[in-house]
């Protein structure tokens, strides 16, 4: 099948014919759609001046209240959810007969769903919508258009209530022991202090760090909540209550205690559950029987 480029502006990735936009890229748009309902609700917080964001540190300024830039960003997202949430229904046909009451992996349920439409126009449900059509979004002629309007939208909220993008934590520099930390997705990361030998920032690999310094830690034995703060700057977030979760359930097994009585974990089993854990899309499934629709 022929490779293409990925239309998505600053990607380099290839991707088969039938797709429009790449694997990484819809990877991407799913983040932004996941982070829509706890975005909703700071916002909510930061418009009704719940919340005061920015610090105005040093500045000697009031820290400031985005109450208004909070809802034009709120507006801005909600008309670019629900204006290709209509788009995608475009020219779909009707859809006669009962669908699943879950959110079900059939084939025909699937088609009811999208055919169908958010049951809401807010934000929470209209994301979830688009989530749970995240393939059919990446066929669509406008998938590079949507991927690019939703990034932008999501980027605006998060700016609207001042915080700042996640970063993963990548050691220290080899030279001068400056705490490095990249963004999600970032392939390097440069020291902000070192210089190489034509003049640039010294660089470095972040998944070999990354992979090095979960190497390192595998076998030390710590409480719950170090090897969350510290899986959670190396991996991704997790909650401390997962790791009592699992020792309930009998997954995971304390290495004793420290000097305070608190149980020591190993940090690579921690790790491998996380692995095993990890949320994937499920594969959309035909119907097991043609009268599936007649329940």
């Amino acid at each position: 099948m022929p490779q293409i480029p990925c239309p998505i502006p600053r990607c380099d990735r290839v991707m088969p014919g039938h797709l429009r936009i790449c694997t990484a890229c819809a990877a991407q748009l799913a983040r932004n759609l996941g982070d829509v309902p706890a975005l909703a609700r700071e916002l909510e917080t930061t418009a009704t001046r719940q919340a005061r964001t920015g610090t105005g540190a040093g500045s000697g300024e009031t820290p400031l209240q985005w109450d208004e830039r909070a809802r034009a960003a709120e507006h801005d997202l909600v008309v670019v959810l629900t204006s290709w949430g209509m788009v995608l229904q475009q020219g779909m046909p009707p859809i006669i007969g009962p669908i699943c009451a879950t959110d079900c992996r059939h084939a025909t349920c699937h088609a009811a769903g999208l055919a169908h439409g958010p049951r809401a126009d807010t934000l929470p449900s209209v994301s979830r919508w688009l989530l749970r059509h995240l393939r059919a979004i990446q066929a669509a002629p406008d998938a590079a258009r949507i991927a690019s309007d939703v990034a932008r939208a999501v980027h605006a909220c998060r700016r609207a209530i001042d915080r700042p993008p996640p970063l993963l934590y990548a050691g220290l520099c080899d030279a001068c022991a400056t705490p490095l930390y990249a963004r999600l997705g970032a392939a390097q990361v440069a020291c902000p202090r070192c210089l190489d030998p034509h003049g640039g920032r010294i660089r470095y690999d972040v998944t070999t760090r990354r992979d090095w310094m979960l190497a390192s830690v595998e076998d030390m034995r710590l409480p719950a909540g170090d090897i969350a703060r510290a899986l959670t700057s190396l991996v991704r977030p997790i909650d401390p209550a997962l790791i009592y979760t699992w020792r309930a359930r009998g997954r995971l097994a304390p290495h004793g205690v420290d000097a305070r009585g608190r149980a020591l974990y190993r940090v690579g089993d921690v790790r491998d559950l996380m692995d095993r854990t990890a949320p994937k899309e499920p594969a959309v499934t035909a119907c097991p029987s043609p009268h599936a629709l007649d329940r």
